[in-house]
């Protein structure tokens, strides 16, 4: 494979199928802008975003684009919180 310095251009050019965002927190928002202008699924790393402006943005999109998305929040999955949801 290659190595991309740049989203846009990795996106145009791998045209990949869906996307797996791994960032730091400060650095979401664009890439995730992108992958959805595109209509790509995709899994992100928490947390989506250090602000609720850039969270709102990426929800909107996903939702308006009816996206397959997911966020890395493994413990959601597992038999706590769904006891707890319960109670």
């Amino acid at each position: 494979g290659e190595i991309y310095a740049d989203a846009r251009k990795m996106l145009d050019k791998a045209k990949p199928d869906a996307v797996y965002i791994m960032l730091p927190p400060f650095a979401h928002g664009e890439v995730e802008a992108l992958v959805i202008e595109r209509k790509l699924p995709f899994f992100i790393e928490k947390p989506v975003a250090i602000d609720m402006d850039t969270a709102k943005t990426v929800a909107e999109g996903v939702e308006k684009n009816k996206l397959i998305t997911s966020v890395g929040y493994e413990w959601r999955y597992s038999r706590s919180p769904r006891r707890v949801r319960e109670l």
